[in-house]
């Protein structure tokens, strides 16, 4: 999957599943899910993150800004 395609596919799972996180990313079959979050962020995307805590630890979870 091209660089494109996965920015496509971040911004159509935060479109219907209003979050994301680096996890569901690689479910996705991307491999550099914070890489493409901050290219999304220069192309202008309103991308916000916040630090969840879980049963395994810390981890962020990314949304579009409303």
């Amino acid at each position: 999957m091209n660089t494109k395609n996965q920015q496509t596919a971040i911004l159509n799972y935060i479109n219907t599943h209003k979050t994301i996180t680096v996890r569901q990313a690689f479910y996705l079959g991307i491999n550099s899910p914070t890489k493409r979050i901050s290219e999304l962020r220069q192309d202008g995307k309103p991308i916000i993150d916040k630090w969840e805590n879980g049963e395994n630890g810390r981890y962020k979870v990314y949304s579009l800004e409303v």
